[in-house]
Parts: C-alpha cells; sequence; structure tokens
C-alpha cells in the first residue's frame, strides 16, 4: 500500500475531474432533477395537502382498515 502524498492525491484529484468531465451530461441532469423535485414539482404537492385540509375526517388510517380485510 502506498503513502498518502501530494502527488497522489493530485493524480486522484485529476483522474476524478476527468471523470466528471466524461459524464457531464448526467450530472447535469441529476442537478436539473433536484432543482425539478425541489423548487418546481413542490407546489402541486402543497395544493393536494391544501385539498385534503376540506375533509379533516379522512384519514389515512381510516382506509388501511377496508383495504386489508
Amino acid at each position: 500500500m502506498q503513502n498518502i502524498t501530494l502527488d497522489n492525491l493530485y493524480i486522484t484529484a485529476l483522474a476524478m475531474l476527468k471523470i466528471a468531465y466524461n459524464f457531464w451530461p448526467v450530472i447535469v441532469l441529476m442537478l436539473g432533477y433536484a432543482v425539478w423535485e425541489t423548487y418546481i414539482y413542490e407546489p402541486k404537492r402543497v395544493r393536494a395537502k391544501s385539498r385534503n385540509a376540506n375533509y379533516p375526517d379522512r384519514d389515512r388510517s381510516s382506509y388501511t382498515d377496508s383495504r386489508h380485510r
């Protein structure tokens, strides 16, 4: 096993940068999906929660009995 030296860390960092450069479309899509889930798709979930707030007697636990009989 080799010792951890600055040269070895430099070589490893360059190799990781080359790998990241080759897979930049995947990285961009992953970041885009994270932005989509966080900022764009979020309001739809908020609307669904407020719609269910109109029916306080409808609890998810009340549906489990009828489904599992």
